[in-house]
C-alpha cells in the first residue's frame, strides 16, 4: 500500500520518495549529477573478431562434415541402384537361355 501525503501539506514539505516518507523532497537533486553510472564492460574488437573467426571455423567444419556424409550417402545409393539393375539384368539374361 503506497502512502501519499495529505492534500493540506505545502508543496515544499511534500515527499518525493513515497516508498520512504522520511526522505524529504529536497534530499535529491533533479539532475542527478551526483549519481555515477557503472558501464558494462564492452568486449574488445580483438575479442569480437576472434570469436567470429572461431564460430566461422566451426560452421565451416560442420558444413564440410555434412557434405562428406552426404557425398558418401549419395555414392552408396548410386552403387546400390546400379547393383540392383545389374543383378536384374543378369537374372533376365540367365532366364532367357
Amino acid at each position: 500500500m503506497q502512502r501519499t501525503p495529505p492534500p493540506t501539506t505545502p508543496p515544499a514539505q511534500r515527499l518525493k520518495y513515497s516508498s520512504n516518507p522520511e526522505l524529504p523532497e529536497t534530499c535529491g537533486a533533479d539532475d542527478n549529477t551526483f549519481v555515477s553510472l557503472r558501464k558494462r564492460k564492452q568486449p574488445d574488437d580483438k575479442n569480437v573478431k576472434a570469436v567470429l573467426e572461431f564460430v566461422d571455423q566451426k560452421i565451416n567444419d560442420q558444413l564440410s562434415s555434412w557434405k562428406l556424409q552426404l557425398d558418401i550417402t549419395i555414392a552408396e545409393s548410386i552403387r546400390n541402384s546400379i547393383g540392383t539393375v545389374i543383378d536384374k539384368a543378369k537374372e533376365n539374361i540367365s532366364n532367357y537361355k
